[in-house]
C-alpha cells in the first residue's frame, strides 16, 4: 500500500476516530451519536478513521487520487536512498610527464 495521508490528516483523523468510535458505542459521553443507524454509521467511520490514520493509506484517496503527503519520495519505503549523497566520482590525475635524463656534457 502506499502512504497517501499526510502527517496532518493522520493526526485529525485518529483524533476524530477517537471521539467518533466511543461515542457510537456508548451514545451519551460525546452526544455525537443516538441509538440506531446514526450510531451504526458513526460508529464504522471511526473506526475507518482510525485503522487509515494508523496506517497512512486510504483505499478512497488512491481511488480518487488525492495525496496529502508533503513529497511522492515519502511513498515509498525505500526514499531514505533517494536524499543519500552518493559519492562524487573520482577525477583522473594529470598524467605525469616522464622525467627526461639529463645529457652528460662531454
Amino acid at each position: 500500500m502506499k502512504i497517501n495521508i499526510g502527517e496532518k490528516d493522520r493526526a485529525i483523523r485518529i483524533v476524530v476516530g477517537a471521539v467518533a468510535f466511543p461515542s457510537a458505542i456508548l451514545g451519551t459521553p460525546f452526544a455525537l451519536a443516538t441509538m440506531g443507524v446514526t450510531s451504526t454509521i458513526i460508529g464504522l467511520l471511526g473506526v475507518d478513521l482510525l485503522v487509515t490514520g494508523a496506517l497512512g493509506s486510504s483505499p478512497i484517496y488512491g481511488f480518487l487520487g488525492i495525496d496529502t503527503t508533503k513529497s511522492k519520495a515519502a511513498q515509498k519505503s525505500v526514499a531514505v536512498s533517494k536524499f543519500v549523497k552518493k559519492p562524487a566520482a573520482r577525477k583522473k590525475a594529470p598524467a605525469r610527464k616522464k622525467a627526461v635524463p639529463k645529457r652528460k656534457r662531454k
